[in-house]
Parts: C-alpha cells; sequence; structure tokens
C-alpha cells in the first residue's frame, strides 16, 4: 500500500504528468460545458463565423482528447491534434477579429474578477508550483 502511495507521489511529481493531466481536465470540463451551455457553445462557433454543426464535433473532440490524456496512451498523437486545434482557432479568431483584440490588450494587465481572470490565475499559479516542484 505504502509502495503504491510513493510511487503515484513520485509519478505526480513529474512535470509532464501534471501538465497533461491539467490539459486532459481543461479539455474535459470545455468538452462539458459546451453539452450543458449547448447555446454558449453555438454562440461561440456564431460569433467565430463557423457553422454550428461544428459545436457536437468539438464536444466529442474535447472529451476524447481529455480522456485520452488521462489515460497517458497515445498522447503524443492528441497533443499534436490540440497543436493544430489551437493554432487553427487562435488563427481564426485573430483573422476574425485581431484589431478589436489588438485595441483591448490592455486588459490582460489588469485583474478582473471575471471567471477568465481567475481560471488564468490558477493556471499561472498551478505553472509556478510545478515550477517549483521541478527545481527540488
Amino acid at each position: 500500500m505504502i509502495s503504491a502511495i510513493t510511487k503515484s507521489k513520485e509519478y505526480l511529481e513529474q512535470p509532464r504528468n501534471l501538465l497533461r493531466i491539467f490539459l486532459a481536465f481543461v479539455f474535459l470540463s470545455a468538452g462539458f460545458f459546451r453539452i450543458f451551455n449547448s447555446g454558449a457553445a453555438k454562440l461561440e462557433l456564431i460569433n467565430l463565423q463557423l457553422p454550428t454543426f461544428l459545436s457536437v464535433l468539438i464536444i466529442i473532440f474535447e472529451i476524447t482528447a481529455g480522456i485520452i490524456l488521462l489515460a497517458n496512451k497515445y498522447v503524443r498523437y492528441v497533443y499534436w491534434l490540440l497543436v493544430f486545434f489551437l493554432v487553427f482557432i487562435l488563427v481564426w479568431g485573430l483573422a476574425i477579429n485581431g484589431q478589436a483584440i489588438a485595441k483591448s490588450a490592455g486588459e490582460l494587465f489588469v485583474f478582473n474578477l471575471t471567471p477568465t481572470d481567475l481560471f488564468l490565475h490558477f493556471i499561472f499559479l498551478f505553472l509556478a508550483v510545478i515550477l517549483l516542484i521541478e527545481k527540488k
């Protein structure tokens, strides 16, 4: 029993394992958010000028990617798909609304009590903790 706890602790102390698990939860939560908030998911696609039927495909992709990352199988393939997906959506978003994004870039440096700011600061905290663990 103690051996299993020690091994799991050592496993979780590996920064790449923590990052993989964290990334899995990010995509799982995004997929489930889209299921339970389908109106917001469709509005997101409308704002991105993409067809709303893609919502179902995105949900499947995000949940499947999260599960595969948690299972620690085929992660290299999932990483490539996630990189492609994220680069596509970032480039697409900048192409559609890049000027407005540039005008409001100052909000990056002001902490607002919004879910986005709280989530980003949680990520910053998580990364700092991982870097501390790595530094030991």
